[in-house]
């Protein structure tokens, strides 16, 4: 899996982060698929919490299988 902060930035009472994810699934029979997505997570901004919520995830292309 590779994981890449795309963006953080503040939006109203929130922290807002993108990350995108690219990896390779392998099956048990050798089949692969790449998964691409990106990940939306957020926090308030005052929170002395280090919890970040999901708020969505965006598919960015079809898997492929090889």
């Amino acid at each position: 899996v590779n994981a890449e902060l795309l963006e953080v930035r503040e939006v109203g009472n929130e922290v807002e982060a993108t990350v995108l994810f690219d990896c390779i699934l392998r099956e048990d029979d050798g089949a692969t698929d790449q998964v691409r997505e990106v990940w939306h997570f957020t926090k308030p901004v005052n929170s002395s919490q280090p919890k970040w919520y999901l708020d969505g995830i965006q598919q960015l292309e079809d898997r492929a299988s090889t």
